[in-house]
């Protein structure tokens, strides 16, 4: 799948993609596991550092948060990883984002899902970002 900006994924075939809350990303869920989700897309590059521009996005989590990982990643560019755990209606949701910062644009990947369906959706969270471009 090409998303905005020209970042592609690998995804399910099965997924069902549409545009996402921003016009920066799209997003897709999976029809057989309710709350599965990926979002994945590119915005132009902050002024800041990319591990501070993601860092900030921490106090925007306000139920149930707790952080599993908030990192640079080795690489020829800027890539953060940053892993969590929050609360929505009621549900601990497992979640995991990757950014890279390459030529002027932020790109970002991300997959989230009940914790209790995080072992699955590991494994397609797992390809995604693998395959994830342009490479970082």
């Amino acid at each position: 799948m090409t998303g905005p900006n020209g970042v592609f994924v690998s995804i399910p075939q099965t997924w069902t993609v549409a545009p996402g809350s921003q016009p920066t990303n799209h997003q897709a869920e999976d029809p057989a596991t309710p709350g599965a989700v990926i979002r994945y897309g590119a915005s132009g590059s902050e002024a800041r550092p990319l591990y501070d521009a993601v860092a900030a996005n921490e106090a925007g989590v306000k139920t149930g948060y707790q952080q599993i990982k908030l990192a640079t990643v080795p690489s020829g560019v800027e890539v953060v990883e940053w892993e969590f755990l929050y609360t929505a209606e009621g549900v601990q949701r497992h979640a995991f984002a990757r950014y890279w910062r390459r030529a002027g644009l932020d790109y970002i990947v991300y997959g989230a899902s009940n914790a209790a369906d995080w072992t699955q959706m590991r494994q397609v969270v797992d390809v995604m970002v693998r395959t994830a471009g342009p490479a970082a």
